[in-house]
């Protein structure tokens, strides 16, 4: 396995670029070439955000589980171009803290993470 580097994480700005270096830098076990096939999309409902944070949010996207009981999950969400920002952090898999976690990455314009 590559080690990480800073500089290239950086360099990471966008949920398919995230899952490129996951599969070709670090060597995970991503083996869907169609970037629609490797995620799940949220609305922002389906996390009980409120009305004005909810109004910000572009899309959610959540990477597909790697490997049967995966205890963990990635999120991706993108804001309004007024308030943008793209994140991805890996958050427990258990529903409630997903949830938490993304409505804390959401409100607070950054990542969130466990």
């Amino acid at each position: 396995m590559t080690p990480l580097r800073a500089e290239e994480l950086r360099s990471i700005k966008s949920f398919p670029q995230l899952v490129r270096y996951l599969r070709d830098e670090l060597e995970w076990p991503i083996e869907q070439e169609s970037f629609d096939d490797l995620t799940f999309d949220y609305a922002p409902e389906e996390f009980g955000l409120d009305e004005k944070v909810a109004a910000k949010v572009r899309e959610i996207k959540q990477l597909r589980p790697l490997v049967t009981g995966q205890p963990w999950a990635f999120f991706s969400s993108t804001s309004s171009p007024r308030n943008s920002h793209r994140s991805a952090a890996p958050h427990p898999a258990g529903a409630r803290d997903q949830e938490a976690c993304l409505r804390e990455q959401v409100a607070n314009g950054g990542m969130a993470g466990a």
